[in-house]
């Protein structure tokens, strides 16, 4: 079964008490399958399919988190 994988990125900064992180998810924006399985499926005339399923990647995200220590 094929896969892809997908990239993530991130940069943190800190000063004094602050500390700050910006993180980029999935950056290519793609939606290959990063992951799947085989497995088998019941038919309405009661019969069995097997194949590969495949979930597609979760698409592009931005998180940003700012931290204040006291």
């Amino acid at each position: 079964m094929p896969s892809y994988t997908v990239g993530d990125l991130f940069a943190s900064y800190k000063t004094n008490k602050w500390e700050s992180r910006l993180t980029i998810k999935n950056i290519g924006g793609v939606n290959y399958s990063s992951y799947g399985g085989y497995g088998s499926l019941s038919t309405p005339g009661g019969g069995l399919t097997t194949g590969y399923y495949y979930y597609p990647s979760d698409p592009r995200a931005v998180f940003l988190s700012v931290k204040y220590t006291l």
